[in-house]
């Protein structure tokens, strides 16, 4: 999926490019990764970078294109690990700034949102991304937040039906 942009007073969807605006592209289809490689010659290095589950975070230079890669939190439907990290790459190069992510996100729609609800104005393109790993870590948050719910649930779960003195003094020393 690919959505522009234009910053006014929040950001504000747009139909087409223009200078300056911010591209987000989620699970890219094989024309938006042509799009990306071919219109607006976005280094294919950078991109299959950013497809790489396991890629670190990290700011790279080449050509006069700089790519940030940051990792932000998602839900899942696994209920053992209900939660994970996708990398998201913010590539920019003069008037073009573009964000990738492999994944559909919560994050990125709820933060243009955010910037419309309260008229957030980005100044450039490395407030954009501190503007995104200030959200990302709001979301870091409140999936911390549901974890510690589990974890106190399941502690008195263990406590009503366990009553083994010893395993409780263990999880009252654990706390």
């Amino acid at each position: 999926m690919k959505a522009f942009y234009k910053n006014n007073n929040g950001l504000i969807e747009s139909k087409e490019w223009t200078p300056n605006c911010w591209i987000n592209i989620e699970c890219p289809t094989s024309e938006e990764k042509k799009y990306l490689l071919e219109e607006l010659q976005v280094p294919e290095e950078f991109y299959n970078d950013i497809e790489d589950i396991d890629e670190r975070p990290r700011i790279e230079v080449e050509n006069g294109w700089t790519l940030i890669i940051i990792r932000i939190p998602v839900s899942t439907n696994n209920v053992k690990l209900p939660f994970n990290t996708i990398p998201v790459g913010v590539v920019f190069k003069g008037e073009i700034c573009v964000t990738i992510s492999f994944y559909k996100t919560e994050m990125l729609s709820d933060f243009v949102i955010y910037t419309q609800r309260k008229n957030k104005d980005i100044k450039d393109y490395f407030d954009l991304v501190l503007k995104l790993l200030l959200s990302s870590s709001v979301w870091y948050l409140k999936y911390l937040k549901q974890v510690n719910q589990k974890i106190k649930l399941a502690e008195e779960n263990l406590e009503q039906s366990i009553k083994n003195e010893e395993l409780q003094a263990l999880l009252q020393i654990e706390k």
